[in-house]
C-alpha cells in the first residue's frame, strides 16, 4: 500500500542517517512508526546503541516506544509477521549489526536509550561530581507547593525585618495589606520561575524610557498591521465614508480626529482608535450599520443623505466583517496600552523584581534544608551542569562525545527550560560531523500550556534551527486513522477555524490538510438538546447503538469534568458499563468525605464541624433531632436523646476513647483506618470504593511528618484535586480531551461543546515576549494593580495576549478532539447559544441540528439517602472500653507546646507504653540523633535511671490497671475550651493516681505551684472517676517523690 501514499518520498527522506529533520506529523499520520524506523536505522550506523537517545515527554510514551523498538526486533527475529516491509528490512539489518558487534540487544533492552526529558535531566544531575557545588542529594517532592509556601513565608519574614522592607511594603500596599494574598501570589509565581527568572535578570537594568520606547514601537507595529489588513481601495472607501459622516454632521466628539484623516496624510494611532469605536459595538462585534450610537441620526431635511449613508454603511461594514485579519487588528488596537509607563507602576515593578530574586534565593535554601526539590530545579541544575556554549563542563564534553543522534517526540509540547537543555546538549555540534537531530511533532496538537508548553518553539526551530544545526522541514500528510469523510470534514471546517498565518510569539498555528487512504465513510452528526439531561440521554442512546458493533471502541471526551455531571449518574442508572479516567472528584464522594471528616475529628478534636459531620455520617448515624440535642447540651447522655441516639453515641464514645489512647502506638494511616473499622465503617462502603480509600491513604501518608499532617491546608488542597477512576473493562471510555491525546476510537462523542472553561488568574506579575521586527523581540512586564486603582491598560494588555494564546490553544484542542475518531463523530451541546470561549463557538460555520428527547430534567440525578449502620453491626463488633466519662473528649497528643522537656516526656511515655525493664532497652542511637548533643544524651540517661534502679521509679512505669500516658482532656471553662494533659494516669489499690513528671526545679515555691496544677487536674477528673484521687509529683533531676490525696494542701 505504501506506493499509494502521497507523502511516501518524505517518509523515505526522513530515514537519512546523516541529515537533521523537523517533521510535522498530523493526527493519525503514523509518526510512531516513523520514529521506530529512524531509531532502528540509526542503530545500524553506530558502534554503541547508547550513542542514540530518544526523548519523550511522559513515562508512558517512553515505555511504549522502547517496547515497540524491542518488539519489532524480536518479531523480526521470529519471522517478521505483522511488520511493515520497510520496518522489517531495517530491523533485520539491526539484528545483523547487533550480532557482529555482540550487543545482544534482545537480552539487554536497557541499552536502548529511550527516556523522558525529566529523566535525562535527572541522569545529568546524577552524573555530576559529588564535590561539585551544584550537586545535591534531594529527591523530587510530590507536593512542591509546600516548599514554595515555606520559601514565601521566609522571604516575607526576611524582607519585613531587613533593608528590603520598603519594597515588601510597596507590594503589600497594592494588595490592601493582605499578607495571606501576597504569600499565595508569591508561592504561585515560584511554579513558573523557569519562565520569568532569566527574563527579569536580563531586564533589571532596563530603563523606564526604554520600556516606553518599546510600547511606542508596539503601537507602530499594530498600526502597520491594521493598515496592511486592507487593500488600498478598501482603506480609501473607509476613509471616504468617514469624511461623508463628518460632512453629514453625525460624528461624536471621540471621532473628531477622523476629520484629519486623509490618504495623503499619516494614518495615526488616534485615527485607528476612533475607527475601533466607529466599527465595533461595546461587545466588540461589528456593527450592522451606522446608527445613532455613532451619531447618524435621521434629520428631516437630510432624508436622502441619511438613506445613502445608511445603505453605504451596511455594505462597507458587512464587507469588513468578513475580513478576519482586519477584525483581529482592530481588537489589537483596542487593547493597546498607552506608551507611557506610570511612575507608580514602574516603582512597584522594581520592588517586585527585587523581592522575587530574594524569593528564589530562599527557595534554594528551603530545597537544601528539606532535601527536596521540584522538576524545575532538577532541569536548572542539569543546565548548570552542562556549562554554557563558551565554557562547557567536562560532563558536557563527555556527552558531546558519546551522543551521536537525538530523537525528540512531541516537540510541540517543549517548554523553554527543556528547549535550553536541548540547545546546550547540541551546542558543539557541526553540520559536518554526521551527528543528527530528529524532531517530530504537530503544532496543531499542542494543548499543554498549563504545563509550560510553548508551541512557538516548534515554529521557531523549523524556521531557524537550533544553534548550528539547520533542520530540514518535512510534512507528513497521510492519515491512516480516520474514514475518508471524517478527514474531508475536518479539512473543510478547521481550515476556517485556524489562523491564516503563523505567529511565533502568540502561538498561532496554521492548519495543514491531511490525505486519506481509507475508502470507507463514517458518520459526522451534530445535535443540540434542550438540557444537559437530554444530552446525557442522547449519549446513552448513541452508546447503546454503537456497542452492538463488533469490537467497537467508544469514547466520550469532554473539555472539563464538570461537563459530565448529568451523564455519569445516568449511565450508572441504566447500567451501562464504562471506564472512566480521573472523572469524579473524591471530595464529592460521600464515603471519602466521611473519611476526611473522621481524619479531621481525630487530628483536631476541638473542631465542632468535623465532629458533627462524623456524628451525622454513617459512622454514627445520628438523626438531625439527636444531633441538635448534642449541639445544644454537649452531653452524650442527655435525656432528650432518643434511645437509638444514646446507643450510637455510646458506641462512638468507646471507639474514640480507644482511638485516642492508642494514637502514638500506630502510624497515622493505620490509626485512621483502625478507627474507621472500629466504627464499622466498612459496612457503609461498597467494595469498589476501596481503591479510592487506598488513594486517600496514600495522600495522607505523603503529607505525614512525625506521625501528623503538618500542613493540613495544603493537604486539603490536594484532597480536593483527587479523582476517582471508574473501571469496568468496558468498551466505553470517558475522559478529558487532554487525556485522550495519542489515542483513537471507532466512535467519539463530544458533549457540552458550547460550554467554556477558561478563567484568567490575577497574578502578581504578568509578562510577555513581543515581536518588534523579524529578528527583534523584547519582554514586557506589569505588576498587579491595586483594587483601588483604575484598570491598568498594560496589565490588561498582557492579559489580552494570554487570552489570545488560550484561544489558539482552544482551536488546537478542538482539532485533537475531532481527530480521535476513526469512524463516527458526534458533536453535542445543550446550550441555545454557545459561550464565546467554547469549542462550538470556534466552529462558527457549522450548524448544529436540534434534537429533542422530551425527557424529564430529573433523569440522571442521583438520589442521596442517609445510610446509617445498623445497631446490630455495632453489637457484632464490640469495642473494649476504657471507662471514661462523656462530658469531655479524651485525646492523646504530643506536648509540642512545651519546648523544655518535650523529648524526655515523649520517651517516658514510650518507656511506659512498651513496659521497658532496663536502660539498655532504650534506643539511645535514636535519642542521640534527636539531641545531636552528647552531653544532652548523658543528662537524659541520668534522669531516666531512677525508673530502673529505684523501687519508686519502677512502680511509676510499671504496668497498672487502666493506665494512660500523656492523657489529655478538654473542659469547658466560661464557654472556652481548655486542654489539660496528665503525664500518667492509672489505678492502684483502689485509688486513681494522677502522676506528673517534672524536669525542672523542686524548691518549695515550685512544688507549691506544681501541686496546684495537679490539684486542678484532680478537680475535673474526680467528676468522672468514682475512685478516690491520689496525686504524685516525680522530679527527675533530684529523684524527689511528692504525693498527696486530692485537695490536701500539706505535702506528704
Amino acid at each position: 500500500m505504501n506506493h499509494l501514499l502521497s507523502d511516501q518520498a518524505v517518509r523515505e527522506e526522513a530515514l537519512s542517517p546523516v541529515e537533521s529533520f523537523i517533521v510535522q506529523a498530523p493526527a493519525g499520520s503514523g509518526k510512531t512508526e516513523l520514529l521506530t524506523q529512524r531509531f532502528l536505522h540509526l542503530l545500524t550506523k553506530v558502534s554503541h546503541p547508547e550513542q542514540i537517545i530518544a526523548l519523550t515527554f511522559t513515562k508512558k510514551a517512553a515505555n511504549e516506544m522502547q517496547e515497540r523498538i524491542f518488539n519489532t526486533l524480536n518479531t523480526a527475529k521470529n519471522g517478521g509477521r505483522d511488520i511493515q516491509p520497510k520496518t522489517l528490512q531495517i530491523a533485520l539489518s539491526v539484528l545483523k549489526h547487533d550480532q557482529n558487534l555482540q550487543w545482544e540487544l534482545l537480552n539487554n533492552a536497557h541499552r536502548l536509550r529511550v527516556m523522558t526529558i525529566d529523566a535525562l535531566c535527572q541522569w545529568i544531575v546524577n552524573a555530576m561530581p559529588c564535590k561539585s557545588s551544584l550537586a545535591y542529594e534531594g529527591k523530587v517532592h510530590l507536593f512542591p507547593e509546600k516548599l514554595y509556601r515555606r520559601a514565601a513565608q521566609e522571604c516575607f519574614a526576611t524582607c519585613l525585618t531587613g533593608p528590603l522592607k520598603p519594597h515588601l511594603l510597596n507590594l503589600l500596599e497594592q494588595l490592601d495589606n493582605s499578607q495571606e494574598k501576597l504569600l499565595n501570589l508569591l508561592s504561585f509565581l515560584l511554579t513558573k520561575r523557569d519562565q520569568w527568572l532569566e527574563l527579569i535578570y536580563n531586564a533589571k537594568d532596563t530603563s523606564k524610557l526604554k520600556i516606553e520606547a518599546l510600547l511606542a514601537g508596539m503601537a507602530k507595529n499594530a498600526l502597520y498591521e491594521l493598515k496592511n489588513s486592507l487593500e488600498a481601495y478598501e482603506m480609501q472607501d473607509l476613509q471616504q465614508f468617514c469624511q461623508q459622516l463628518i460632512a453629514y454632521g453625525a460624528m461624536p466628539d471621540w471621532a473628531a480626529s477622523l476629520s484629519s484623516w486623509h490618504l495623503n496624510a499619516n494614518f495615526s494611532l488616534e485615527h485607528a482608535k476612533a475607527l475601533v469605536k466607529l466599527l465595533l459595538t461595546s461587545q466588540l462585534s461589528f456593527r450592522k450599520s451606522a446608527d445613532h450610537h455613532i451619531g447618524l441620526k435621521k434629520e428631516a431635511h437630510k432624508k436622502a443623505e441619511f438613506a445613502l449613508l445608511k445603505a453605504k454603511s451596511v455594505e462597507i461594514f458587512a464587507k469588513l466583517a468578513l475580513n478576519s485579519s482586519f477584525y483581529k487588528a482592530l481588537i489589537h488596537i483596542h487593547n493597546l496600552p498607552a506608551s507611557n509607563y506610570k511612575v507608580q507602576n514602574w516603582d512597584l515593578l522594581q520592588s517586585l523584581f527585587i523581592v522575587l530574586v530574594q524569593l528564589v534565593a530562599h527557595l534554594k535554601v528551603v530545597f537544601k534544608e528539606e532535601n527536596n526539590v521540584d522538576f524545575s530545579e532538577v532541569a536548572e541544575t542539569a543546565l548548570a551542569a552542562l556549562g554554557d556554549e563558551d565554557n562547557p563542563t567536562d560532563l558536557n564534553l563527555y556527552l558531546d562525545y558519546s551522543i551521536k543522534h537525538i530523537l525528540i517526540d512531541e516537540f510541540q509540547d517543549t517548554s523553554f527550560m527543556q528547549f535550553k537543555l536541548i540547545s546546550r546538549l547540541t551546542a558543539g555540534w557541526e553540520t559536518t560531523d554526521l551527528r543528527t537531530l530528529f524532531i517530530v511533532g504537530d503544532p496543531m496538537q499542542s494543548i499543554y500550556r498549563f504545563r509550560q508548553a510553548e508551541v512557538g518553539l516548534f515554529l521557531k526551530v523549523r524556521e531557524e534551527g537550533i544553534g548550528n544545526i539547520k533542520l530540514t522541514p518535512l510534512y507528513l500528510t497521510t492519515n491512516f486513522r480516520s474514514c475518508a469523510n471524517l478527514v474531508t470534514w475536518v479539512n473543510q471546517h478547521l481550515k476556517e477555524v485556524f489562523p491564516a498565518k503563523e505567529n511565533i510569539a502568540l502561538g498561532e498555528v496554521t492548519f495543514h490538510q491531511a490525505d486519506t487512504i481509507s475508502k470507507e465513510n463514517g458518520l459526522v452528526k451534530a445535535y443540540t438538546t434542550n438540557s444537559s439531561y437530554e444530552e446525557a440521554n442522547l449519549i446513552s442512546e448513541i452508546i447503546i447503538k454503537h456497542s452492538q458493533e463488533k469490537a467497537a471502541s467508544i469514547a466520550v471526551l469532554v473539555r472539563s469534568r464538570s461537563h459530565l455531571d448529568a451523564l455519569i449518574p445516568l449511565l450508572k442508572a441504566k447500567q451501562l458499563a464504562f471506564d472512566g479516567v480521573e472523572l469524579v472528584s473524591l471530595s464529592n464522594k460521600a464515603e471519602i468525605c466521611d473519611l476526611y471528616a473522621l481524619t479531621q475529628a481525630l487530628l483536631f478534636p476541638a473542631s465542632k464541624l468535623a465532629w458533627f459531620t462524623v456524628l451525622r455520617s454513617p459512622y454514627v448515624g445520628l438523626s438531625l433531632t439527636d444531633l441538635h440535642v448534642v449541639s445544644l447540651y454537649e452531653n452524650l447522655e442527655h435525656p432528650l436523646l432518643s434511645e437509638d441516639g444514646k446507643r450510637r453515641l455510646a458506641h462512638a464514645k468507646d471507639v474514640f476513647t480507644r482511638a485516642y489512647a492508642l494514637k502514638d502506638q500506630q502510624l497515622l494511616t493505620e490509626w485512621i483506618l483502625k478507627t474507621h473499622l472500629d466504627l464499622v465503617g466498612q459496612h457503609a462502603v461498597d467494595q469498589d470504593m476501596w481503591p479510592s480509600f487506598s488513594h486517600y491513604f496514600e495522600l495522607v501518608n505523603s503529607f505525614t511528618e512525625k506521625n501528623i499532617i503538618q500542613d493540613f491546608e495544603l493537604f486539603e488542597k490536594y484532597f480536593n484535586k483527587m479523582y476517582a477512576n471508574q473501571t469496568a473493562s468496558a468498551n466505553v471510555k470517558i475522559m478529558t480531551i487532554h487525556q485522550a491525546k495519542g489515542l483513537e476510537f471507532d466512535t467519539v462523542i463530544l458533549p457540552s461543546m458550547g460550554r467554556g472553561t477558561y478563567k484568567q488568574n490575577q497574578e502578581l506579575l504578568r509578562w510577555a515576549e513581543v515581536v518588534l521586527a523579524k529578528d527583534k523581540t523584547a519582554c514586557l512586564f506589569s505588576p498587579l494593580k491595586s483594587r483601588a486603582e483604575d484598570d491598568d491598560p498594560l496589565y490588561n494588555y498582557l492579559g489580552y495576549l494570554d487570552k489570545e494564546k488560550e484561544k489558539y490553544e482552544r482551536q488546537r484542542l478542538l482539532y485533537v478532539a475531532l481527530t480521535r475518531a476513526k469512524k463516527n463523530l458526534y458533536l453535542l451541546d445543550s446550550k441555545e447559544k454557545p459561550d464565546s470561549a467554547s469549542l462550538r463557538a470556534d466552529l462558527n460555520s457549522f450548524l448544529f441540528i436540534p434534537y429533542s428527547l422530551n425527557v424529564l430534567s430529573s433523569i440522571g440525578k442521583e438520589k442521596l439517602d442517609l445510610y446509617r449502620i445498623p445497631l446490630a453491626d455495632y453489637a457484632a463488633n464490640p469495642i473494649k472500653t476504657l471507662a471514661l466519662g462523656s462530658k469531655f473528649t479524651q485525646l492523646t497528643i504530643d506536648s509540642a507546646a512545651r519546648a523544655e522537656g518535650i523529648l524526655i516526656h515523649r520517651w517516658i511515655k514510650w518507656i511506659c507504653c512498651n513496659e521497658i525493664k532496663s536502660l539498655d532497652d532504650i534506643p539511645w542511637e535514636q535519642i542521640s540523633q534527636e539531641t545531636k548533643d552528647k552531653e544532652s544524651e548523658i543528662q537524659i540517661k541520668r534522669k531516666f535511671a531512677p525508673f530502673f534502679n529505684s523501687e519508686r521509679g519502677r512502680w511509676l512505669i510499671a504496668k497498672h490497671a487502666e493506665a494512660q500516658n500523656e492523657f489529655a482532656f478538654c473542659v469547658n471553662i466560661n464557654n472556652k475550651v481548655a486542654t489539660y494533659i496528665v503525664d500518667r494516669l492509672f489505678l492502684h489499690e483502689g485509688k486513681r493516681w494522677i502522676i506528673d513528671f517534672k524536669t525542672g526545679l523542686d524548691d518549695a515555691d515550685s512544688q507549691l505551684k506544681h501541686q496546684e496544677q495537679v490539684n486542678n487536674y484532680a478537680k475535673y477528673l474526680s467528676e468522672y472517676f468514682k475512685e478516690p484521687i491520689a496525686c504524685g509529683l516525680f522530679y527527675l533531676t533530684s529523684q524527689r517523690w511528692v504525693s498527696w490525696a486530692k485537695g490536701v494542701k500539706c505535702i506528704v
